[in-house]
């Protein structure tokens, strides 16, 4: 038998299974451009960081600022390596002064379901959530009017997002049958918008969806060109928009102004993910690894077949069950354990704090709470 090893459980383990093919099967596999290629290391994400595109880096416009700062982060259904950048984020941060009482995290994800301690984890890391307040965006309330876009997009955005005195946006930036691409003011608009926003840029536009909407729009997009201006308007300092290969590896980074650096970030995304179309087969098994909790649109699949063919995604979908909230964002925050204070998370009255819900450890000596309150440079075709 011939033996293939495909890779599952993205965000939850990212291990290797095998698959066998008989011996007598012409068998060829069929990998994006950038498999196999080498993670950034640590002094290539901090050089990446301190070069931003199209505006001033993050110790830069950082310093001197005694108010809050928010990080968003994409949800699981993201492939997302932020757990890579935000360490350096950080480091930038506190190098321009900045304390960590000032930082915290919110979640990015438009109309998605809220993520619990342990999406948070999984897509920071545990020192990340130990140390900083997490606070889910509610798409159903606590919103500033930010006006209209140019194509009559009414702009709510997250309070706590629009009151922070500095805002930064992680992203990853792949391919997207809407929006073109990922990354970039996609942070904003849906990221952290209110429900009617978001309906209104998804639908309203033009009176319907573009008819022919295809992934890599990128140039004349209404969509895409409505989400850049509206994190314009939302006065977002700094995109850092991340490519990664097919083992979910930082492997290019654009940070810096919201429409130079996601260009840049999309330009490396475009040749890193792109794969060649193999012939006809009589059998084809496709691997939704990345993106296997929602693989309706797209990812990085793999084929293995009779004589090869191109992989395209199955429209199946799984997502983990996480809490809601109604009314107001919710904040998760995570103590050290045994009831210690989170280090530099500081109290979640600042955040306006207003309910909470304990949810306890196995062991019953250590709780959490969940509480509610108020690049690499490649060719691209367009």
């Amino acid at each position: 038998m011939q033996e293939f090893k495909v890779r599952i459980n993205e965000h939850h383990g990212d291990n290797l299974i095998p698959l066998a093919f008989p011996d007598g099967w012409s068998v060829e596999e069929v990998g994006m451009g950038c498999n196999g290629s080498p993670p950034m290391a640590d002094d290539e994400i901090r050089a990446t960081l301190d070069d931003a595109v199209g505006a001033p880096n993050i110790s830069e416009q950082a310093r001197g600022k005694h108010g809050r700062i928010v990080v968003t982060c994409d949800d699981l259904s993201r492939p997302t390596p932020a757990d890579r950048v935000f360490p350096f984020i950080i480091e930038q941060l506190h190098e321009a002064g900045v304390s960590g009482v000032q930082v915290f995290i919110l979640g990015s994800f438009g109309c998605h379901n809220p993520m619990n301690l342990d999406a948070f984890a999984r897509k920071l890391g545990d020192d990340a959530v130990a140390r900083y307040d997490c606070v889910n965006h509610n798409p159903f309330g606590n919103f500033e009017n930010l006006g209209r876009t140019s194509r009559g997009t009414p702009l709510l955005v997250n309070k706590e997002f629009a009151s922070a005195d500095l805002r930064i946006c992680i992203s990853g930036v792949k391919k997207h049958i809407w929006a073109g691409a990922g990354g970039g003011g996609k942070a904003v608009l849906p990221g952290v918008s209110s429900i009617d926003t978001i309906f209104y840029n998804h639908g309203v536009i033009e009176g319907h969806r573009p008819l022919n909407r295809r992934i890599w729009w990128i140039r004349e997009n209404p969509e895409r060109l409505d989400m850049q201006e509206a994190a314009r308007m939302a006065d977002l300092n700094v995109s850092v928009n991340c490519v990664y290969n097919d083992r979910c590896q930082l492997i290019g980074l654009a940070a810096g102004d919201v429409d130079d650096a996601w260009r840049e970030a999309a330009r490396a995304c475009y040749a890193a993910h792109a794969w060649k179309r193999a012939g006809k087969a009589d059998v084809v098994v496709v691997n939704t690894y990345l993106r296997l909790t929602r693989t309706s649109t797209g990812g990085a699949p793999r084929s293995y077949s009779g004589r090869g063919a191109p992989p395209w995604p199955s429209t199946t979908s799984r997502r983990e069950t996480r809490s809601s909230t109604t009314g107001r964002s919710n904040l998760a925050r995570r103590g050290t354990g045994c009831g210690a204070t989170p280090t530099g998370g500081g109290p979640s009255s600042r955040l306006g704090t207003s309910s909470s819900t304990r949810i306890g450890c196995p062991g019953g000596t250590c709780s959490d709470t969940a509480t509610g309150s108020s690049g690499r440079r490649a060719g691209m075709r367009c």
